[in-house]
């Protein structure tokens, strides 16, 4: 639930973000920050180690 809750804030703000960017030229940004969202989350899995948990 913890990366899920990121996600969705990482998510809101590049929204805004890449609109602003993009208000100037007069163009949508579609799902953009969905896109990067979900790039940046798959790439930083890679980085995180797994928790070793003892039985």
């Amino acid at each position: 639930m913890g990366f899920t809750l990121i996600a969705v804030i990482t998510t809101v703000i590049l929204q805004g973000s890449i609109n602003v960017l993009m208000a100037p030229d007069g163009l949508p940004s579609f799902t953009a920050p969905y896109v990067l969202t979900l790039y940046l989350f798959w790439h930083g899995v890679k980085l995180i180690e797994p928790v070793q948990t003892k039985v």
